[in-house]
C-alpha cells in the first residue's frame, strides 16, 4: 500500500511540475554583487540573464531591484551564466555544473570567462555543456586579459588551454577632451576618476571595452582597447535610462 502510495505521489510530481525532473532541474540564480553605477545613482539597474542550453542559448529579463531568479536547466549539462547590467555592460558570471548545488551566485569575477562560454554555446553548444565549468575557471581565473577568441577556439576544438591563457598587455592611455566631471568605471579593477575642464588623465586599461558613467551629466565614456596595436578608442553617449 504504502508503495503503491509512493509512487502515485511521484507520478504525480511528474505531471504537475512544468519541467521534467528526470532530464532537467531548477536553478536558483543571485546576483552576488552590486554594479558601481547602481552605487553612484542609488537607483538599482535592470539586467539581462542568458545561459548556455542545449540549444545554444537563453535570456530572461530582470526588472529593476531583482536579485534572485529561477531557471530550469538541463541536469546533465554544464551550464555557464551571465548577468548582463543593462543588458551589454560588463557581465557578472557564474557556473552550474553537474551533480552540484542548484543554487549559483553570479559574480563579476567569472563574468569574463562565462561569457565566453555562451558565445561558444551558440556555434557548438554539445562541446560547452560537456566541459567542467568548475575545473576550467579554476585554470583560467579571470579571463579580461586573456585572448577570448583563442580561448574559445581551444575550448571548441577540445584542446586544453595554454598559449591562450597568455596574459595580455595594459595599454597606457592620456585621456582627455571629453566632458569633465566624475566618471565611474562598471569595472572595480579599473578605477573611476575625475577629470576636470582642459585637463588630461592617465589610465592604465585592460583589453576589450570599459565602460564609465558620468551621472551629472548622464554620459557614457566607452574605452575601446586593443592591447596588440596599442590603440585606444574613446566614445562618449548619452547614458541609457534605468
Amino acid at each position: 500500500m504504502r508503495l503503491r502510495i509512493l509512487i502515485v505521489t511521484l507520478v504525480f510530481l511528474f505531471f504537475s511540475c512544468d519541467h521534467n525532473l528526470l532530464t532537467e532541474r531548477v536553478v536558483t540564480v543571485v546576483l552576488g554583487e552590486e554594479h558601481p553605477w547602481e552605487e553612484a545613482s542609488h537607483l538599482p539597474l535592470w539586467y539581462t540573464l542568458s545561459y548556455t542550453t542545449n540549444k545554444g542559448r537563453a535570456s530572461i529579463h530582470l526588472s529593476q531591484g531583482v536579485r534572485e531568479t529561477k531557471i530550469v536547466v538541463d541536469r546533465l549539462s554544464s551550464v555557464a551564466l551571465c548577468a548582463y547590467p543593462l543588458g551589454t555592460l560588463a557581465p557578472l558570471g557564474g557556473f552550474v555544473q553537474v551533480g552540484k548545488s542548484n543554487r549559483v551566485e553570479l559574480v563579476q569575477q567569472n563574468g569574463a570567462l562565462a561569457n565566453i562560454l555562451i558565445e561558444g554555446s551558440a556555434i557548438n553548444a554539445d562541446a560547452i555543456a560537456s566541459l567542467d565549468m568548475d575545473l576550467l575557471s579554476a585554470l583560467v581565473g579571470d579571463a579580461t586579459m586573456l585572448d577570448t577568441s583563442a580561448l574559445l577556439v581551444d575550448l571548441l576544438n577540445g584542446v586544453t588551454p595554454k598559449k591562450s591563457l597568455e596574459r595580455l598587455e595594459r595599454v597606457w592611455y592620456q585621456l582627455g577632451g571629453i566632458p569633465d566631471g566624475y566618471w565611474v568605471s562598471e569595472d572595480p579593477t579599473q578605477p573611476s576618476f575625475w577629470l576636470f575642464f582642459g585637463e588630461e588623465v592617465p589610465l592604465l586599461l585592460n583589453p576589450g571595452s570599459t565602460h564609465y558613467l558620468n551621472k551629472e551629466r548622464a554620459l557614457v565614456l566607452t574605452l575601446s582597447c586593443d592591447s596588440e596595436r596599442n590603440l585606444v578608442l574613446p566614445t562618449v553617449r548619452d547614458a541609457p535610462r534605468w
